[in-house]
């Protein structure tokens, strides 16, 4: 179980670092409002303070939430929904025994698939379409575009990323060959031909000169 945790969730401590870096931020505004200047002291300014110290918390809860806990959820509700249907042992040993697949980002088994940090584990008979996607952030500035790849399925209706792979394992002939599995795993599976793209604009100029 923590071989399989550790290969579908990211590193909790990049979350963690960010996060108790926002606390203590906040724990030195209440210092400085609550300890600091008399002028600093008054009640307006102490409920200032209380307002903004809850809202650094409550972001540093998001900042954690979103680089890891999200997958932490993915991951747990995934193998508790499996696990209710009598199938962990059959998990783990498709984890096990599992093909590891575009350079150990995916790893399949004969019943389920394992994303590599993405929290997601899926059965092949839940997959209603499987595609490539290309995601663009621009600039503002004029910087260097930035992209990311993923493969993505659609599963009764929703859209989850089953994993995430550099440019060249995208375009690779391992893509070939991997559709040309999934279809005799399950034919029903869709495969699209198009790597869809999406694309957002990132404002980086800082502010005016």
């Amino acid at each position: 179980m923590n071989k399989m945790k550790k290969y579908c969730l990211p590193s909790m401590v990049p979350a963690l670092i960010i996060s108790l870096i926002v606390v203590a931020f906040g724990a030195g505004m209440v210092g400085v409002i609550f300890f600091g200047d008399e002028d600093n002291s008054s009640l307006p300014a102490k409920l200032f303070g209380i307002v903004f110290c809850l809202g650094l918390l409550a972001f540093s809860i998001g900042v954690f939430k979103g680089l890891y806990g999200k997958y932490f959820d993915m991951f747990k509700k995934r193998y508790d929904y499996f696990a209710l249907m009598g199938l962990s042992g059959q998990l783990m040993q498709d984890f096990e025994r599992g093909v590891r697949w575009f350079n150990n980002k995916l790893i399949v088994g004969e019943q389920f698939m394992f994303g590599h940090k993405n929290g997601m584990i899926v059965m092949y008979n839940e997959i209603n379409m499987l595609y490539r996607h290309e995601h663009r952030t621009d600039y503002t500035s004029g910087g260097r575009p930035t992209f990311r790849y993923d493969i993505k399925i659609n599963a009764n209706g929703k859209e989850y990323v089953l994993c995430s792979l550099p440019k060249e394992l995208v375009m690779s002939g391992d893509w070939v060959q991997f559709c040309s599995f999934l279809s005799l795993k399950n034919p029903n599976i869709l495969v699209s031909r198009i790597i869809q793209q999406t694309r957002s604009v990132v404002d980086d100029t800082g502010g005016d000169d």
